[in-house]
């Protein structure tokens, strides 16, 4: 089974914890487009950091920030029922999306983020799509009302 812990975008940092503790990589990252990706080993961030004290802090910050999305995800699949989480996810991923009308995704993608089943997705999606908030293509959903998908991301639960 796999679990998509998050999408990446331009910028975006993985491996942290590595940089600090030198232990292995606990997760894989696959690309969905040509990417470039530029890595820094450990000895050479250490080297850096000796010189520009500032950068430890910036990896500070950076776990720091991880550390409370985890958490923040944990606390949702432990406490949210599907549909909260399902709708969170495309209010997420509609806010990191070029159009936030238009959410790239499979629901099989998405039940692998959430952690649950493409049915599950799937049942909880055509609610939304009665309800008029989005529609549903093949591999994308069209988000058609996002400030009532992120109202009801945040009253449900």
């Amino acid at each position: 089974k796999e679990l998509l812990v998050r999408t990446l975008v331009r910028g975006d940092t993985v491996g942290e914890l590595t940089l600090l503790g030198g232990e292995p990589r606990t997760a894989s990252v696959r690309v969905s487009e040509p990417t470039i990706v530029r890595r820094v080993t450990r000895d050479a961030f250490v080297r850096l950091a000796g010189v520009y004290p500032v950068l430890g802090l910036w990896l500070a910050e950076v776990c720091a920030a991880k550390a409370r999305a985890l958490s923040g995800w944990t606390e949702a699949a432990v406490f949210d029922d599907v549909l909260t989480r399902v709708t969170s996810a495309l209010v997420e991923l509609a806010s990191d999306a070029r159009d936030p009308s238009v959410v790239a995704v499979t629901q099989r993608a998405l039940a692998d983020r959430l952690g649950v089943t493409r049915e599950s997705v799937n049942k909880n999606l055509k609610k939304l799509e009665t309800d008029g908030l989005l529609q549903l293509g093949r591999g994308w959903i069209v988000v058609t009302n996002r400030a009532a998908l992120a109202a009801r991301a945040s009253s449900i639960g």
